[in-house]
């Protein structure tokens, strides 16, 4: 399992806005199945996490140690389908794999081999990130996803798109400066 992982990429984003957010009108906001699903019952589990939340995320950060998830019919995992469907969709995927070490006898090795295969798999239709420990792992995203926002056309591209400011109305202290029909003048009295 990943959550101190998770926790890492939470913090991460929560330091980018800090520095970023007000300059670039972009906020970041860590979404995942555990924080931002609720039980529904009607539809395949994945199709339900994938309409509710990946259609509207613009980034992905998956992280894998030796656990690969649970099938979902369509993909060997839950994660592995979110991430393919996500680049399919031409966004922008930041996938890391921990080399942290671990107990032999808590590896599953079925798990293990399929993580492996994933990864082999990946590296050949991009670039991954590996890591020995979670503070390699927290500067490693530190450094990335900044490069990542700034370098990603995808992003990019939602980041150049014009954004309407609208000004609070202003509104004076004179009572004259309104123009008022009489209509309106007789509501108001």
């Amino acid at each position: 399992y990943v959550t101190e992982e998770r926790d890492v990429i939470r913090a991460v984003l929560h330091d980018w806005n800090d520095v970023n957010a007000q300059a670039s009108s972009v906020m970041l906001a860590a979404v995942g199945w555990d924080t931002h699903s609720s039980p529904e019952l009607g539809a395949r589990p994945q199709d339900l996490i994938n309409e509710r939340i990946l259609r509207d995320c613009n980034l992905l950060i998956g992280v894998f140690w030796t656990r690969l998830g649970t099938p979902t019919g369509k993909a060997a995992s839950g994660t592995v389908e979110e991430i393919e469907e996500h680049v399919a969709a031409g966004k922008p995927a930041m996938i890391y794999f921990s080399s942290k070490p671990v107990a032999p006898d808590s590896v599953d090795a079925n798990q293990y081999g399929q993580v492996k295969e994933v990864r082999a798999k990946w590296q050949s239709q991009g670039l991954i990130e590996t890591y020995d420990s979670i503070e390699e792992f927290r500067s490693k995203l530190s450094k990335q996803l900044p490069l990542c926002m700034a370098k990603n056309a995808y992003l990019q591209g939602i980041l150049e798109t014009p954004h309407v400011e609208v000004a609070p109305p202003q509104i004076s202290a004179s009572p004259h400066s309104y123009a008022l029909t009489e209509d309106a003048r007789s509501l108001l009295k």
